[in-house]
Formats: C-alpha cells, sequence, structure tokens
C-alpha cells in the first residue's frame, strides 16, 4: 500500500486518449474502386489507397465515419457507400402517374360484413363441448340463431 500511495498523484487520461483506448480496429485490404467492405457495409476511401493493406480504426457504436490509418499514420476518413440509381444523363426521369379514381366501394367493409354474418350464424356452443349442453342432435356443436 505504501508503494501504491508513493506514485499518487495518479495521471488522469485526457477524453482523446479515453476514447482512442476503446476504439476497434480492422484490417482491410482496399479495393480497385477505392471503397472497402467492414461488417457489411461498403465505405469509399482515398482512391490513392487502392490495392494497399489499411488499418480500420472506428467506434463499434459508430459506423458512420471509418478512420483510416496507412503505414501507422492517418490518412483520412472513409464514408458509407451510397448506392444509387443509375440512369443515363440524357433519359427522363419517369414521373409517377395520377392514380385511378375512387369506386365508391367499400371491399374492406362488405367483408367484414361478411365474416360477421358468418360468425353470428354459427357459433360455437361452448356448453356442448363440456358436454353440458345435452347435445342430442349431433349438428357439430353449432347453433341457429334461435334455437
Amino acid at each position: 500500500m505504501d508503494r501504491w500511495l508513493a506514485g499518487a498523484p495518479f495521471p488522469v487520461p485526457e477524453p482523446a486518449q479515453l476514447r482512442e483506448a476503446f476504439l476497434w480496429s480492422e484490417a482491410r485490404l482496399v479495393r480497385k474502386d477505392a471503397t472497402i467492405r467492414l461488417f457489411g457495409g461498403a465505405y469509399e476511401t482515398d482512391p490513392a489507397l487502392a490495392g494497399r493493406k489499411v488499418e480500420c480504426v472506428f467506434d463499434p457504436f459508430d459506423l458512420s465515419v471509418l478512420e483510416i490509418r496507412w503505414n501507422g499514420s492517418p490518412y483520412g476518413l472513409a464514408v458509407p457507400r451510397v448506392i444509387g440509381r443509375h440512369s443515363h444523363p440524357k433519359a427522363k426521369p419517369e414521373e409517377p402517374g395520377t392514380p385511378p379514381p375512387a369506386t365508391g366501394i367499400d371491399y374492406l367493409g362488405i367483408i367484414a360484413a361478411e365474416h360477421e354474418e358468418s360468425a353470428r350464424r354459427h357459433r360455437i356452443r361452448y356448453d356442448a363441448l363440456a358436454g353440458d349442453g345435452g347435445d342430442e342432435g349431433g349438428d357439430g356443436g353449432t347453433q341457429e340463431p334461435g334455437q
């Protein structure tokens, strides 16, 4: 304990040093199109790194930006690659058509009404399932209205 206390005051790390201590690191090979793959995502890097093995330093809880290091020194950031739809520059963009006019028919309402009518006509006789209903006719546990 004396030897421990002899070393006091203990140095307190700076916030930047703490952040650096908890970052993750992965080695990746930069593809010919200057992209890397990391945990299922594609990231764009500096084109000068194509074909080189780099170190990706990142926060595991925020994969939106990766710090790239090459030969132990920082070499910029890699950002997520946005894949968009390709179209020819002279092609006119598609415009959505006008929706067809409403028919005024409530299909879901019709189906719901039919279902309710069917459920009303074919109710389950729970007393017959327990054997207390005295079901002698053998109608399968259904009851018509008014019976």
